[in-house]
């Protein structure tokens, strides 16, 4: 039985490395796509147990060649890439007054931007292959706003409406497309804590992990799981 790969984005961050944790116990291996920050504490912990179940490449994921140069070595390297979990993120606290328009440049890159070309990187590797499944991590905030949020929130409804569309076009070739949208997750991005917020807690980034694993291996398509 051959080892499956997982393409994982902002897996320095904590959802992508809990993503990556979670997808490693599981039996995949692990190809992890970092911008600033290199994922050396996930590639010592998963070398130790299991060599060669991880490699890394910087990208980013905002700019399309530097996409396709990344999945293009990872293809490359090991021949197919059975799921794709985009994770990477960033926010910005603002007042929408305030806002310049490379604040919203900047957000959207990230957040929508580097959403659309993972996929649209991963997706003809995915054809050629056995299919697969693509999960993006979205926000609750793309549902329902987010005072100060304002291009956070409009990126992660934009991943809402890619997710869905392309899971409608990919339908018939055995590549699923989900989404997860969390509230408060406990991670440097969220700068409130539960009590700001009026919550008993913050979300975990394993318990955003566990959902993006369920949707990745459900078989369905086309859903966004709200946490």
């Amino acid at each position: 039985m051959r080892t499956r790969n997982v393409l994982i984005t902002g897996a320095a961050g904590g959802i992508g490395g809990a993503a990556a944790r979670l997808f490693f116990e599981k039996g995949f291996r692990i190809l992890a796509v970092y911008r600033n920050a290199e994922p050396d504490a996930l590639v010592r912990e998963i070398n130790t147990q299991a060599p060669g179940f991880i490699d890394v490449c910087r990208s980013d994921v905002g700019d399309f060649a530097s996409c396709e140069t990344a999945v293009k070595y990872f293809a490359d390297r090991y021949g197919y890439i059975d799921t794709l979990v985009n994770c990477a993120g960033a926010a910005q606290k603002k007042l929408f007054v305030d806002l310049t328009a490379e604040d919203y440049r900047r957000i959207r890159s990230v957040n929508l931007d580097g959403v659309f070309n993972m996929c649209r990187a991963v997706v003809p590797v995915m054809l050629r292959g056995e299919g697969g499944a693509i999960v993006n991590v979205s926000s609750v905030f793309g549902l329902k706003g987010g005072s100060c949020e304002v291009p956070y929130a409009a990126a992660k409804a934009g991943v809402i409406g890619l997710t869905r569309a392309l899971a409608d076009e990919l339908a018939l070739s055995g590549i699923c497309v989900n989404a997860v949208a969390p509230g408060a997750v406990d991670t440097p991005m969220t700068p409130y804590s539960a009590a700001e917020l009026g919550l008993d807690r913050l979300i975990t980034p394993a318990e955003v992990a566990a959902a993006v694993f369920s949707l990745a291996e459900s078989g369905h398509t086309g859903e966004v799981v709200i946490l």
